[in-house]
């Protein structure tokens, strides 16, 4: 995927429709959508990739849209959701509570849990999609911070829709190695937000912090092929068995946690049109792969597709206008 790629809806209410939900279901994930009101339904988007970071800036008229469990069930993806409120007003809601945002305003949500988003005028909206264990939020955090309004709190909390939205308006006249490291400090800037916010343990325990420490550390060493756990513990001074302990309330363990850094990094630079001279092999040694076969067996049992197929997919299917041509 370019930088940023843009899409609009044509043609009649039901094919608009159409377009608009394989656009969502491609970009944030499987998504029902309903038009509110009897005027005609208009929507663009403009979307791509920060690193790791996914990013999606979305206008449109009003309508509402819903994630519910069938969908999930199709989508293993497990990201957390970010929504700056640009423009009108919408409810969102999930876990039995509703968050109505108006303009600066920013919301939280689960991928991996039932919600709904009701656009009650015509809106834009910054979307962006954290990979859960690069934020560091365990499942019952996250349940927490879920539908709540952020953003009028001065601190962190105010600056991070004025930090994002200045990140999607100059992304593509960036490196693409550079974008990376700019949406890793999106998801540094949205996790002091959450602390500052008091909805997270304002004294962190030395075991989280420990872990946010390591999920810095890998993130800012992927292209080390030596990184591992031993490096990481010699880093840090502390056992491996004190390192495992940190990440016992995660998903992955902390090699799993680089492998599957590693992959993401991987997906982003296949998907960008300006590294399509560079071979599938370079790009994967180059974030700290050394065995291409290996690589290629974890990338299809991540992604579904090889490396090859994947990249020769996403490329072709860049919108410039209209409908994607990406597969559902």
């Amino acid at each position: 995927m370019t930088p940023s790629s843009q899409f609009n809806t044509v043609g009649t209410l039901g094919e608009k429709l159409d377009q608009w939900s394989n656009l969502i279901w491609d970009v944030v994930g499987r998504l029902d959508t309903q038009v509110i009101g009897d005027g005609p339904f208009e929507a663009s988007a403009m979307f791509g990739h920060a690193g790791t970071l996914q990013y999606c800036q979305l206008d449109s008229t009003p309508h509402r849209v819903e994630r519910g469990q069938a969908m999930i069930s199709r989508d293993d993806r497990d990201l957390v959701k970010l929504v700056v409120q640009q423009r009108g007003r919408a409810i969102f809601s999930q876990g039995g509570r509703e968050a109505c945002l108006g303009p600066g305003q920013w919301a939280l949500y689960d991928t991996r849990r039932p919600y709904s988003v009701t656009n009650l005028s015509r809106v834009r909206q910054l979307v962006m999609l954290v990979p859960r264990a690069e934020l560091g939020l365990r499942n019952g955090e996250v349940g927490a911070l879920t539908a709540r309004g952020f953003g009028q709190c001065a601190g962190v909390e105010r600056m991070l829709p004025t930090y994002l939205a200045r990140l999607f308006s100059e992304i593509d006249e960036v490196e693409h190695s550079a974008r990376a490291e700019l949406g890793t400090i999106a998801t540094h800037l949205l996790r002091m937000a959450l602390l500052e916010s008091g909805h997270k343990s304002a004294t962190p325990s030395s075991r989280e912090i420990l872990r946010l420490q390591i999920h810095d550390f890998v993130q800012q060493n992927l292209m080390n092929p030596q990184l591992s756990v031993e490096l990481i513990a010699n880093r840090f001074r502390c056992s491996k068995r004190n390192l495992h302990k940190a990440f016992s309330d995660d998903e992955s363990t902390v090699a799993q946690f680089i492998w599957q850094s590693r992959l993401e990094r991987v997906r982003d630079a296949l998907g960008d049109g300006r590294l399509a001279s560079r071979s599938v092999t370079d790009i994967a040694y180059h974030w700290g792969f050394n065995n291409a076969a290996h690589f290629s067996k974890a990338f299809k049992a991540r992604f579904g597709l090889s490396p090859t197929r994947y990249r020769a997919d996403v490329l072709s299917s860049i919108p410039l206008h209209g409908v994607p041509n990406a597969a559902h």
